[in-house]
């Protein structure tokens, strides 16, 4: 769609995808760095690309795009003219808080994952319980959550007061959006129809955002069918970065 439309587009390969080292997966500022990266790795590649570029991103590339937006803040590049978040704007503890304590969502074993790439010296035992360590072993050799055999529900994946560990309690607050002000206006697509990350959990962030002096832009999405939200904010997607792209000023809600 986006390249139909003259637009071209990056999917940036996040460091250690592919490779023997360990993903980032769930670190803003290690997913957002990659995005900014791949700009200039793609100018490189394809040389008449034009210079102004927005970044967009779904689920936990939202964090990301909305990452991108706060290290903007201290790098400036007058070519970023934004970026769009969608259903993924949320704090990592409001997302816990969310889950079914009685399912196997795999999101305990890979928040482990994610904690242990960036604080290496950070034990994993100190936060998953025995019967959670044959799904992380098997996160430690994919490129995502792997379902556990047998199955292991969240509330029994985590040890009695986890949340206190120092490094979990780092890795939380290193993730925590809204805390450095974002340079260029911000659209977040929030979905109705996500139980675990509905337009209620993604306020809180929203709020900081604009207490800060953010340029955000909120639109609920409300689809009959869960899931849908990326194609069917499409238009919305389309209107906001044709305006960038054409210099027309952004909508605030914040104000």
């Amino acid at each position: 769609m986006y390249v139909n439309l003259g637009y071209a587009v990056v999917a940036t390969d996040y460091a250690g995808l592919g490779t023997n080292f360990r993903s980032a997966i769930m670190d803003v500022r290690s997913n957002a760095t990659n995005v900014i990266d791949s700009i200039p790795a793609a100018r490189s590649a394809v040389p008449q690309l034009g210079l102004r570029w927005v970044a967009i991103g779904l689920s936990l590339g939202a964090n990301a795009a909305i990452g991108v937006a706060e290290l903007e803040g201290q790098i400036r590049d007058p070519n970023y003219l934004g970026a769009v978040a969608i259903a993924g704007v949320a704090d990592l503890t409001d997302v816990y808080e969310r889950l079914p304590k009685t399912e196997s969502m795999g999101i305990s074993e890979l928040w482990a994952y994610a904690i242990k790439t960036v604080y290496p010296e950070f034990d994993v035992r100190d936060m998953l319980r025995e019967k959670a360590l044959p799904a992380y072993e098997k996160i430690d050799k994919s490129c995502g959550i792997v379902a556990s055999q047998p199955e292991v529900s969240a509330g029994e994946a985590f040890k009695q007061n986890w949340i206190t560990n120092k490094f979990v309690v780092s890795f939380v607050d290193r993730n925590r959006l809204g805390k450095k002000t974002a340079y260029g206006p911000l659209l977040i697509i929030a979905d109705e129809t996500d139980s675990a990350i509905p337009p209620s959990v993604t306020a809180p962030v929203v709020a900081r955002m604009c207490k800060q002096g953010d340029h955000v832009q909120v639109i609920k999405f409300t689809d009959s069918e869960p899931g849908r939200v990326l194609g069917g904010s499409v238009r919305d997607q389309m209107a906001w970065i044709q305006d960038r792209f054409a210099g027309r000023p952004a909508p605030d809600d914040c104000h």
